[in-house]
């Protein structure tokens, strides 16, 4: 994932609302923005009723949700209500496709796998913060010292009649790069990146970049670009 231009750790200090499903990776993930007390702001709650009255009491930036073991409509209903009036960051170590992408059409603003190291935090917070789209991948590893191995995620099965460059540009898209940011990696003026994107839009039937996003969660080649 692209992030030269982006200072992990903000200039002022972030408030963030933390809600801990009791396991070892939010514990984890806690630790951390505590540690960066100068950053960030951090209220862990343990219940979803508890985010909203936080939400309702004080303003809040960012919503740091650990996921359920499962990810019901009850639970995708709290997520829409947290999403209208707070950015969202869902964290989870064994979320389907199918559900990430139920996350994104819910609301969040971002989905981090257990797989990705603390720095990746900081990365998905600073993309989220400017109201930009970050998903982790499947990588190997663990989030915060805990974590587990999991089997290589089978090749991509998309559109027979995507190209593989505009399979490269949803993959970017996906993982928060913006068109200029695009054309910049990969030699295209930024025109040619705005025509491909509006051409996956059209053979995809997609109409916005959540669309897009969920589109490339659904057909497994959303991911990060080395």
């Amino acid at each position: 994932m692209n992030n030269g231009e982006l200072d992990p750790t903000p200039d002022r200090s972030r408030t963030v609302i933390l809600l801990d499903n009791g396991s070892l990776v939010m514990q984890g993930a806690l630790k951390v923005l505590e540690s960066a007390d100068r950053h960030f702001s951090v209220t862990s709650v343990i219940h979803p009723a508890g985010v909203q009255r936080h939400l309702t009491a004080r303003e809040t930036e960012i919503l740091i949700v650990g996921l359920p073991h499962t990810v019901d409509e009850e639970f995708l209903a709290h997520v829409r209500a947290w999403s209208r009036s707070v950015l969202v960051l869902a964290i989870s170590g064994g979320a389907g496709h199918h559900q990430v992408a139920a996350l994104f059409a819910s609301g969040v603003h971002g989905y981090l796998d257990m797989d990705a190291g603390p720095e990746a935090l900081f990365a998905a917070l600073a993309l989220i913060a400017e109201e930009r789209f970050f998903l982790s991948s499947h990588a190997n590893g663990d989030l915060f010292g805990f974590g587990a191995e999991e089997p290589a995620p089978p090749p991509p099965v998309v559109p027979g009649d995507l190209t593989e460059r505009e399979i490269q540009v949803l993959r970017l898209v996906a993982d928060g790069w913006t068109h200029k940011e695009i054309s910049r990696r990969l030699g295209l003026a930024k025109a040619t990146v705005d025509t491909y994107v509006q051409r996956i839009r059209q053979k995809l039937g997609l109409r916005n970049k959540a669309e897009l996003i969920r589109a490339a969660v659904r057909y497994d080649i959303a991911g990060d670009i080395a």
